[in-house]
């Protein structure tokens, strides 16, 4: 059998199902309702199908086991009479399987086989019912009758039926009451009527649904493991002969084409010019495949045919012909029309995104999925407080062209109004596109063009506005530039990483800013968008690199720069040396200072030494920043103004800059008597988690001492990092071995980021829960608490129990306990001040936490991070 149901609104409304393919052009497919017949290898359209009828056909040939009407299973007890539609057809068989249908005894062979047969031979249908064979099972019952119901459309001219090799007579019923209240009777029907379960006195109870007719005969009850039960009919005949009410065949279509604004890159709409004639259909060879009745037709309307869910830039063939009740006509001439690019080619794949609410179920990733039949929601309790923010990680940098809303289909709660634009390079410095943004309130796809040049990886929209203060998209859409391509953010030479060569970059163009000729070709890699290639940018790529990446304590940012000259009043020929002085420095990875130097007033002194000669380096290291990256570099040579950029910045994971030092040293030559007038003109502290400090300091006398800086209040925690913590465990269990515990302290959480039990596993792997899993701190520390998180979607292995014990440096267990996590919660914590056995002050070097339950059973776990927090010990 084969079962179309109809799944599109559009077919649905029209009353019809299309693109039914019934497969094998050498076989006859039969409408289970109607009993039309219909030929293999061609694709069905138009095909009727109201409310009641799922268009249901059955394969010619076919033995189809019934049961007898029940409204449930529980109703039979296995003393029913075998029922059997048969469609004959050449030769077929059938083996019907029977057990218990209760318990697992069919493992053992509890069960019986029945082979059914049908042999035609021109005007007679023979139909044997074997033997049933096999062990039985519990509770069979062997004398049992049998009843065929034999599709034929021509009055039999007689049936007869053997039992075990003996002639049963059979009597013609006259009436379908007589034929179901008897036994061992037939009874042909010219018009069965199929509406036998449509609610009384209902509207559908009058409407007659009527079938080919069929032959029905019913046998009593016979031992079925002993005798075979034979049916033979002759005068069979199950072919339909249609009515010819045409004299000629039709002419053929003309005209067949489309149109450019038919076409797009998932559909064609094909038009031709009608035909004369009556009792017409079209068929449409489309690539060698016929679709056949493609079009229905009305008045005034010229024919068409709409094909859909096509592939993009990909050429279809087509040829038309018409048909009438006497035939078809030839086929047109072929076409050849080709789809369009595809419309979302400038879409980067595989985004991700983040909001400040989700309802469960419709999370920010649905709006970035492409399917514009899911959305993101926020929080239907909560989710109603104003601003919303919407995140959007495109994984690589693009040149921007515009950003498409798709807004929920009824434009009702979340529906955005009002809202402001920014892009990011980094995920941490945004630049604003738009302020105060307005949609109107309705359910068409809203689009933000970029009139710009925007170049970003992350789009944050905060909604300021929306339809019940909620927030909603089916689908964000941003586009690339068509025929560009995306980049890793800081990446400077294209191979698809950031490595060593990216920062050979900022040797020749640090420094360089928006009033420089270069700075079009350089302006990508401005990671924060303040027009000048500065030591934030730098430490991006730098952070990157070394033998441990660049991981944030999370410690909050301070200090200040200032110059202090060695001599204030100066003669021509004097050499003089300008210290950057760093002063109040907190968690500074990276920073900067440029000076405006007046080449008229101002020589640079490089250093020279015998061995090396004199180098090209304009700014010297200090002892505290001698380990550091320096990229300084003189920029504006030739110009009436030069600028000196020191420039410096750890590489990977280093120390920090903390508290007050010399950090460079530059050495000038004065050209004439002077007064020191270089002044500051950038200045930029960074520090490990990306924020900046760009205020100017002081320009100090010789010999004067920076004042204070106003230092932030540390937070009383931190957290730790993939570099603070070696996860290890039962490897052998994990889906990707070992490689699968760094995921959980990676900083992400995500379902692309998950530590998961090997998939596809049974009990005969031997792999289950519990699992263990051992975090161990580099340097024993002070644990304030920790956080497990399940994954963020989807529910399969989501954490249900899992118990934890933590160990001092001595190897003391402290054992904290079991707890249960409900399949709804984001994360599960420990907080260690609630746990008295650990004396305060305990340094921890090991945390074992054990996961023994999931929401799917032992046999599976997704787990998205853990992570770590320390007391800081700067309080």
């Amino acid at each position: 059998m084969l079962i179309a149901p109809v799944y599109n609104e559009k077919d649905h409304e029209a009353g019809v199902r299309n693109g039914i393919y019934l497969p094998d052009s050498n076989q006859t497919w039969i409408d289970y309702f109607t009993g039309e017949q219909y030929q293999g290898g061609a694709v069905l359209n138009n095909f009727d199908a109201p409310l009641w009828k799922t268009p249901v056909f059955v394969k010619n040939g076919a033995i189809i086991p019934m049961a007898p009407e029940n409204n449930s299973i529980n109703e039979l007890d296995g003393s029913e009479a075998r029922i059997f539609d048969v469609y004959p057809a050449g030769k077929s068989e059938f083996t019907l399987y029977e057990d218990d249908g209760k318990t697992t005894e069919y493992k053992t062979g509890k069960n019986t086989k029945t082979k059914i047969s049908s042999v035609v031979a021109k005007d007679k249908v023979k139909i044997t019912v074997h033997k049933a064979k096999g062990k039985g099972y519990k509770g069979m019952v062997k004398e049992r009758g049998t009843e065929f119901l034999v599709n034929t459309r021509k009055q039999p001219e007689s049936v007869n039926v053997k039992v075990g090799g003996k002639n049963i007579i059979l009597r013609k019923a006259l009436t379908e009451e007589e034929y179901s209240r008897s036994e061992n009777v037939y009874f042909y029907n010219e018009s069965p009527n199929l509406n036998k379960y449509s609610t009384e006195d209902s509207e559908f109870a009058k409407t007659k649904v009527t079938t080919a007719p069929k032959l029905f005969v019913k046998i009593g009850k016979t031992d079925i493991t002993k005798n075979q039960v034979m049916l033979t009919v002759n005068g069979f005949n199950n072919a339909q002969e249609k009515e010819v009410k045409d004299t000629e065949v039709p002419d053929a279509p003309s005209g067949l084409g489309a149109a450019d604004e038919n076409i797009t890159d998932k559909s064609i709409k094909l038009n031709w010019n009608k035909v004369e004639g009556e009792n017409l259909s079209y068929d449409l060879k489309i690539n060698g495949m016929i679709y056949k009745n493609v079009y229905l037709e009305k008045e005034n309307e010229e024919p068409f045919f709409e094909h859909d869910g096509l592939n993009f830039d990909t050429e279809y063939r087509y040829s038309i012909r018409a048909v009438n009740t006497k035939g078809a006509s030839d086929w047109s001439d072929e076409i050849t029309v080709k789809t369009k690019l595809d419309r979302y080619r400038n879409v980067p794949k595989n985004m991700t995104a983040s909001a400040s609410s989700n309802q469960p179920g419709s999370e920010a990733l649905r709006a970035v999925d492409g399917d514009e039949n899911t959305q993101w929601h926020t929080a239907w309790g909560s989710g109603n407080v104003l601003p919303h923010t919407f995140e959007i990680d495109m994984k690589l940098a693009y040149q921007l062209d515009k950003l498409e809303y798709v807004p929920r289909p009824d434009a009702g709660n979340g529906t955005i109004l009002k809202y402001d634009l920014d892009v990011s390079l980094d995920g941490k410095t945004y630049k604003n596109v738009i302020a105060d943004g307005t949609f109107i309130r309705s359910n068409e796809t809203k689009t933000i063009n970029f009139n710009e040049e925007v170049t970003a990886r992350y789009i944050k929209l905060t909604i300021k506005d929306a339809v019940g203060k909620f927030g909603s998209a089916q689908e964000f859409r941003p586009y690339k530039k068509d025929k560009t391509e995306g980049m890793v953010v800081g990446e400077n030479i294209p191979n698809g990483a950031i490595d060593e060569e990216d920062l050979l970059f900022f040797a020749s163009y640090m420094g360089v800013d928006t009033t420089d000729t270069s700075w079009n070709q350089v302006s990508k890699v401005d990671i924060n968008y303040n027009g000048v290639i500065d030591s934030y940018d730098l430490m991006y790529v730098a952070g990157q690199l070394g033998e441990t990446q660049l991981q944030p304590t999370n410690r909050p940012a301070a200090g200040l720069l200032s110059i202090r000259p060695d001599k204030q009043q100066l003669k021509a020929g004097e050499e003089f040396t300008v210290e950057v002085i760093g002063a109040g420095l907190k968690d500074i990875n990276a920073f900067n200072l440029e000076l405006e130097i007046d080449p008229n007033k101002y020589d640079i002194v490089k250093e020279c030494e015998e061995e090396t000669g004199c180098g090209e380096r304009i700014v010297n290291s200090s002892n505290t920043t001698q380990d550091m990256l320096n990229f300084s570099i003189l920029a504006g040579i030739g110009n009436d103004k030069q600028r000196i950029m020191a420039a410096f910045s750890n590489k990977g994971s280093l120390e920090t800059l903390e508290g007050t030092s010399t950090l460079a040293a530059i050495k000038l030559k004065a050209k004439k008597d002077l007064e020191f007038d270089i002044p500051i003109t950038r200045s930029l502290l960074v520090n490990t988690s990306f924020d900046a400090i760009d205020k100017i300091g002081h320009v100090l006398k010789p010999g004067e001492e920076p004042g204070e800086v106003e230092q932030p209040d540390e937070p009383k925690e931190l957290l730790l990092t993939a570099r603070d913590i070696v996860v290890s465990g039962e490897a052998d269990k994990m889906q990707d071995g070992a490689e699968a515990f760094p995921r959980l302290i990676d900083g992400e959480i995500s379902e692309s980021s998950l530590a998961e039990l090997k998939w596809s596993i049974t009990e005969a792997d031997g792999i289950s829960l519990p699992l263990e899993v051992d975090f161990s701190f580099n340097s024993p520390t002070v644990l304030t608490r920790f956080e497990v998180f399940n994954r963020p979607l989807y529910t399969n292995g989501k954490i249900k129990v899992l118990r934890a014990k933590a160990y001092d440096e001595d190897g003391n267990e402290y054992d904290l306990g079991e707890k249960e996590v409900l399949s709804t919660d984001k994360s599960v914590t420990y907080h260690l001040s609630e746990y008295t056995q650990i004396p305060d002050g305990k340094k921890l070097a090991k945390v074992k936490i054990i996961f023994e339950e999931s929401h799917s059973g032992p046999l599976m776990l997704s787990v998205s991070e853990v992570q770590f927090w320390e007391r800081n010990v700067a309080n």
